[in-house]
């Protein structure tokens, strides 16, 4: 069987490997393997800070806790906090650099399965450093065949380094508890690799599935398409394009609607933080109509606290009671949102 050769766009860019969950934070630190005296024995003062402005666990991303981490990794560089800090900083910002440059810092003879399992996810999915998450993955994955979280991470490195085939052994033994976790990325991958051996209707039928877990899985229609050309249905290729592309073009507009919405947020919060309360009122009504159903309640509530500040009581009331029948589920189109200028 020839290697897979994923579209240019893969090799652009990682993998979107949405079946396989993280759990970053599941594994931190177990050890100190330096030995160091515990921060809280130490300098309780510092602990305070790096718990402050990582969030206390809360898993909250702070923009401004690279510099307050360092000036503490510079005074303690071996104390445990330190490293617990960073990665959990890293974590909630999604800086998968910075996460990888941390989990790489603990010692092989430390490091445990998960820690090692996380790191070459992160570097497959965000990096696209296939060989070095090979690397990492594949010492697992030998010791554990029959683990899917490895063969899935494996087979991942070896596509997008166009070597499927060395792939497909582990993930056909593996193939059942790969689709009864409905992990469709990898499934998708295999289809390609039916694909290229020339079984393209065993292909379509796995792509089929993928769609049925997943409508909106981009990566396997791209591949059903090309399975369907292949097979000689070019009008069945041509439709499940355009419906792909359609898609797209939605994906990106709610994106792009999510970045506005988040945009004025922070505005309205900045606003109201600092006493701009007609403004904040302002900017709450332009953002209930680009909210899902599901939220606008949130700034209802939001108003309710304007109108507050401001000194409009019967405006607060309808607020909070427009906020309480949209949570029970009342469509917002049936109240009266219209507030006394």
């Amino acid at each position: 069987m020839r290697c897979c050769r994923p579209p240019s766009s893969a090799r652009r860019r990682a993998p979107a490997l949405c079946a396989l969950a993280f759990a970053l934070l599941g594994a931190a630190c177990r050890s100190n393997p330096s030995g160091a005296t515990p921060l809280q024995q130490r300098d309780p003062g510092a602990l305070a800070t790096l718990q402050a402005v990582t969030g206390a666990g809360t898993g909250a991303c702070n923009p401004d806790a690279d510099a307050a981490v360092a000036a503490v990794a510079a005074q303690y560089p071996d104390a445990p906090e330190v490293m617990l800090a960073r990665r959990a900083h890293a974590t909630a910002c999604q800086d998968w650099p910075a996460l990888a440059e941390v989990l790489r810092a603990i010692p092989d003879a430390s490091r445990v399965a998960t820690d090692t399992a996380n790191l070459a996810r992160i570097e497959i999915r965000y990096l696209q450093e296939f060989d070095k998450g090979e690397a990492h993955i594949k010492p697992l994955a030998a010791a554990d065949p029959t683990n899917v979280d490895y063969a899935s991470l494996l087979a991942a490195a070896l596509y997008y380094q166009q070597r499927f085939a060395e792939a497909v052994p582990n993930v056909d033994a593996l193939w059942q508890p790969i689709v009864a976790s409905k992990n469709v990325d990898i499934m998708t991958m295999r289809a390609e690799a039916f694909m290229e051996e020339g079984k393209v209707e065993r292909a379509i039928r796995i792509l089929n599935d993928v769609l049925k877990i997943n409508p909106r899985h981009e990566f396997a229609r791209n591949v059903l398409s090309r399975a369907m050309a292949i097979g000689g249905d070019g009008a069945a290729a041509a439709d499940v394009q355009a419906t792909t592309e359609a898609m797209r073009v939605t994906r990106e507009a709610e994106t792009a609607n999510t970045t506005w919405v988040n945009d004025r947020l922070n505005e309205l919060r900045a606003a109201f933080d600092a006493g701009r309360f007609a403004e904040a009122e302002r900017l709450a009504h332009s953002i209930i109509p680009r909210l899902p159903e599901a939220r606008k309640h949130e700034m209802y509530r939001t108003l309710k606290d304007v109108y507050i500040a401001l000194g409009r009581f019967d405006d607060a009331d309808k607020a909070l009671g427009i906020a309480a029948a949209l949570e029970l589920g009342t469509p917002e189109a049936a109240l009266d949102t219209a507030f006394t200028p």
